[in-house]
């Protein structure tokens, strides 16, 4: 079964996911907003009022469709063109970086500051708060929240850690809170915080899902994304 999951920024526009494959089944959910949005959708989900798939929102106090107590989800159908819509690809080459065609952009990346994958460490400044610091600062565009570090410990033990915040570049002191305690030690990798970024220029971009829908794709929210093809 191919399957293929992934993070992308939200751009508040239709985006276009390349995965190399039509995906049959897509699940996504907004990381960030307060209400939650996810949409799930099918390639035979092929009513008119449902074709887009179905969008859910947590149900608020203010809400009545649980009797209003809140703990349930709003539903609305999404109609032609709202929701998820298959992408057979191949627009392409592009002319310039995308920020409307996405592809995946999974890998290490090292401070382009420090020379050599073994050069950079991690420093741990602050135990109690999980917090610590790089030897060279970071591209903050690349690296970020989500993102995952590889540190090797002094037991040649490595660690793999997601960072929670990274405060300006990350080369001082507790400016990289971690999701655990980790030891200070050798940085063998650093990958991006969107596991889908924007194409580069020259790129053909693969077959895969757009999503159309605003609400779940609102503008700087981290957005997840699980698609797969029936067996």
């Amino acid at each position: 079964m191919r399957s293929a999951s992934g993070v992308f920024n939200g751009t508040g526009a239709t985006v276009y996911i390349g995965l190399g494959f039509v995906p049959d089944h897509v699940k996504l959910l907004n990381l960030e907003a307060t209400a939650m949005p996810q949409i799930e959708w099918h390639r035979k989900m092929t009513s008119a009022e449902q074709v887009g798939g179905i969008l859910g929102l947590k149900i608020t106090d203010a809400d009545t469709a649980d009797g209003g107590g809140g703990g349930g989800t709003n539903l609305t159908a999404l109609v032609e063109a709202t929701g998820v819509i298959p992408y057979f690809g191949q627009d392409g080459p592009l002319a310039a970086v995308s920020t409307s065609y996405l592809v995946n952009s999974e890998g290490n990346h090292i401070p382009s500051s420090v020379q050599g994958p073994h050069a950079c460490l991690w420093t741990l400044d602050t135990s109690a708060n999980r917090t610590g610091s790089l030897n060279a600062g970071v591209d903050t565009d690349y690296v970020g929240e989500g993102s995952k570090i590889q540190i090797k410990q002094s037991n040649g033990k490595t660690v793999e850690a997601q960072i929670m915040v990274c405060t300006n570049d990350g080369d001082a002191d507790d400016e990289i809170e971690l999701d655990r305690v980790v030891s200070s030690g050798e940085v063998l990798g650093i990958g991006p915080m969107y596991t889908f970024r924007g194409a580069a220029k020259g790129v053909v971009v693969p077959a895969g899902f757009s999503i159309v829908q605003t609400t779940l794709n609102a503008s700087g929210n981290m957005v997840f994304f699980h698609a797969w093809c029936d067996d």
